[in-house]
């Protein structure tokens, strides 16, 4: 139970001296609405408000109360992740294993080295120099360095931890599973929590390859082609048609290629976990429970050691193996056993697949928009003599409200955390007004010193983009915002990397521009975010013009004096994308609005903070007056202005030293 007036000067944590204004207010209302049950808790807070505060403060009067109320700390990026444990020396840090040294460097290498050598490789290049390569290379091998790995120790300390911090794709893979350890918590807070539907949105994706497909088939004598006519794939996705043909065709593969010279044991998969696909492809609606239970019971089986897998197998004889297999003898069992260990990986490979198939069975016909997973073709050209082929399928579901619970189910209260987390985003998540309770955070930067201009001269759709003198026009404009800061550091936020060189292209001022994308490509002349942070702080006047640069940067004070974002960032339309848009418009709209304010929050991170922020699509003003999408704090920053040379010339909204 919580207190009802806690001393708060108790909770601030160290190296922070006072509370900032609204802080203590808002935390106490937060407890308030824990003590009355309610679970789900959204923080609205602006730039600079200090969230991470609000969330180790709540945490640590819960902890204070019972040292077993323990807390979740979820982020969307490695920074952020970075940023609360050198805030936060209670917050124990989990980063997947592609993080961490491995420090049986030389023993692995030595290990591939041997492997390579028998294939005539050279070694170098494959050296293994991270946890997530120890594990690729030495799956089923013990760690000579077990107690001192990093990824092993780090895990330690944050199971042991009061508050656990990792990133939303981590949670939602370790967490539900048993054998990673970590068990619910009585609060789990997720920082930027506008990126949840995209986080489960890549986890539930699923692809279809031709390769993955193929692969299945490589052992056996007769090779065989497999193609994925697009033709059998237009609009929403025909389970019982072709795609039953496919998974039925890499089926067959994957028993034939694994078990080939093993009766016995292609036998008793055939009975049990094969028939079952079939039965599942053949009726799309059979019980998905009696699926799954014998999948989970085929994946123990491969996971568990030889004497238990013995054990088990004996002890559940009687419930999936064929009544010739009931009364084996011991060495009929130990020979039995021996087959599914020596095929241990490729029985994980089918499973896998037995695992996307489970999945899949979702996809079936459902009204008028006829299914709720959508497929998107990707193709490839093979050149002029053998053309244009499918070459995977990416299957999304359509949206994720029925798919929240492996987030939702692992503590009993949550703080979804965030400057732009709206109404739609709750929404699209599945949430009704009355599931969750609202405490917003007012901005405590003066206005005056973060005005948002929105020009009403440009209508940048695709249509307009495309017309030679009408992108040149909007682009000498944006020139005109460059001269008035001609010394002054800025920001230029795109939507794509195509809009990026067109403007380059185009720009008088090119020259103080420094192009910038998340992976840079030195061909082009594109910097990655980390060498154009660089560049940009050694000059005084340079322009960041990026798609990547609307979320997880830090742009404060003279690192970026003005920004400017071209257009609003409608997102790129693949088959999903489009019917989702069919289904909810306002989903659509909320995307490019959280991008905007994500955008223009990078700047002004400060009381003393200034900057301006110049929006150059008229869009824009339609969308950031609504209230279901834009913060108060945000519309109160939102100014119209019918020309770029009328905004220039106001001079007075903003305060300089």
């Amino acid at each position: 139970m919580i207190p009802e007036s806690p001393n708060m000067l108790e909770y601030i944590p160290e190296d922070f001296k006072y509370w900032r204004k609204y802080q203590q207010e808002k935390i106490e209302e937060i407890l308030g609405h824990i003590s009355n049950g309610k679970k789900i808790i959204v923080l609205n807070a602006p730039t600079g408000a200090g969230k991470s505060l609000y969330n180790i403060s709540v945490g640590s009067i819960l902890n204070s109360l019972n040292e077993n109320n323990n807390a979740f700390v979820l982020t969307s990026t490695k920074m952020l992740q970075n940023q609360y444990s050198d805030e936060f020396p209670e917050v124990m840090v989990i980063k997947g294993r592609a993080n961490y040294p491995c420090k049986s460097w030389e023993w692995l290498y030595n290990l591939r080295k041997n492997e390579d050598a028998k294939k005539g490789k050279k070694t170098e290049e494959y050296a293994p120099k991270t946890c997530e390569d120890c594990y690729k290379i030495a799956k089923n091998t013990k760690c000579n360095f077990e107690g001192i790995c990093e990824y092993k120790v780090a895990k330690k300390e944050a199971l042991e931890s009061t508050f656990a911090c990792m990133n939303m794709a981590y949670f939602i893979l370790a967490v539900p599973n048993e054998e990673v350890g970590f068990e619910n918590r009585t609060l789990c807070i997720i920082d930027e929590a506008h990126h949840i539907e995209d986080t489960l949105m890549n986890h539930y994706t699923i692809e279809i390859t031709k390769k993955r497909v193929e692969k299945l088939r490589k052992s056996l004598k007769e090779q065989k082609e497999v193609n994925f006519p697009k033709e059998k794939w237009n609009g929403i996705l025909p389970v019982n048609i072709y795609f039953k043909d496919i998974i039925n065709y890499a089926v067959d593969a994957a028993f034939e290629n694994i078990y080939e010279g093993e009766a016995e044991l292609l036998n008793f998969l055939k009975k049990t976990v094969y028939s079952d696909i079939k039965l599942i492809l053949d009726k799309p609606l059979v019980s998905k429970d009696i699926f799954f239970m014998k999948v989970k019971n085929q994946k123990n089986l491969v996971n568990m050691s030889n004497l238990e897998r013995k054990q088990k197998l004996i002890s559940y004889s009687k419930m999936f193996l064929p009544s010739n297999y009931i009364d084996l003898s011991e060495s009929e069992t130990t020979r039995f056993m021996d087959s599914i260990e020596k095929y241990q990986k490729r029985i994980k490979n089918a499973i896998n697949l037995f695992d996307d198939l489970y999945k899949i069975e979702e996809i079936q016909e459902s009204g008028e928009m006829g299914a709720k997973w959508i497929p998107t073709h990707v193709e490839r050209n093979y050149g002029k003599n053998v053309g244009t082929h499918l070459e995977k399928i990416i299957l999304k579901p359509i949206d994720v409200k029925d798919l929240k619970e492996e987030l939702f189910d692992q503590a009993d209260f949550y703080i979804l955390s965030s400057a732009t987390l709206s109404k739609q985003h709750m929404k699209d998540l599945g949430f009704n007004e009355k599931d969750y309770a609202v405490v917003s955070v007012p901005a405590s930067f003066p206005v005056k010193n973060r005005p948002l201009k929105v020009i009403n001269e440009f209508n940048m759709n695709y249509e307009n983009l495309n017309k030679k003198d009408y992108f040149k026009k909007a682009v000498e404009k944006l020139d005109l915002i460059l001269k008035h800061h001609e010394n002054e550091r800025g920001i230029i936020h795109v939507s794509s990397n195509k809009l990026m060189n067109d403007i380059f292209k185009n720009s008088k001022y090119k020259n103080r521009m420094i192009k910038v994308t998340s992976n840079g490509n030195l061909l082009d002349g594109i910097e990655s975010i980390d060498s154009g942070l660089h560049y940009h702080e050694k000059n005084n006047n340079s322009v960041l013009i990026s798609p990547s640069l609307h979320t997880g940067v830090d742009f404060r004070d003279d690192k970026a004096r003005f920004q400017i974002i071209f257009k609003v960032p409608f997102m790129a339309g693949d088959e999903q994308v489009s019917a989702r848009r069919r289904k909810d418009p306002n989903w659509y709209f909320g995307k490019a609005v959280t991008q905007m304010i994500q955008s223009y929050g990078r700047t002004t991170r400060s009381v003393d903070d200034y900057s301006v922020t110049y929006i150059l699509d008229k869009r824009a003003l339609h969308y950031l007056k609504n209230d279901n999408f834009t913060p108060e704090w945000v519309k109160e920053a939102v100014i119209k202005y019918d020309t770029v040379e009328d905004a220039l010339e106001d001079n007075n909204c903003f305060s300089k030293k």
